[in-house]
C-alpha cells in the first residue's frame, strides 16, 4: 500500500461542529499534522474531533487561542474510510486551519 504525503484540508473552522476532513473510500489516512491560527482580534475558543460514528474530542474541551496566537499538534491520528476530523469555534472566520498527512490507497 503506497502512501502520499498531502494537504488534507485548509480552511476556516465554523462555529457548529464541522467537517475538516473525510477519509474517503478504500483509503486510511494517517493525520500528521494540524495548524491552527487565530486571526481574530480577540480570544477564541475552539474544540477539534475525530469522529468514527460518535465524535471523540482530541483536544481540551473550548481549547482557548488568544488573539494573534498559533496552536500545532502533531500527534499522529489514524482514520478510516468514512471517518472523519471535525472541529468549531465560538466565532466563525476567526481560526484558520491547515490539515497535512499521508493517505494510503488500498
Amino acid at each position: 500500500m503506497e502512501g502520499a504525503y498531502k494537504l488534507l484540508g485548509i480552511g476556516v473552522l465554523p462555529m457548529v461542529r464541522g467537517q475538516l476532513y473525510l477519509c474517503p473510500t478504500r483509503t486510511r489516512t494517517v493525520i500528521k499534522t494540524i495548524t491552527l491560527v487565530n486571526v481574530a482580534g480577540s480570544d477564541v475558543t475552539m474544540n477539534l474531533y475525530l469522529n468514527a460514528g460518535n465524535p471523540r474530542r482530541i483536544a481540551g474541551m473550548d481549547l482557548k487561542l488568544r488573539a494573534g496566537q498559533y496552536a500545532q499538534d502533531l500527534g499522529e491520528y489514524a482514520i478510516e474510510a468514512g471517518q472523519a476530523f471535525e472541529g468549531d469555534a465560538s466565532r466563525t472566520d476567526a481560526i484558520e486551519y491547515i490539515v497535512s498527512g499521508i493517505e494510503y490507497h488500498q
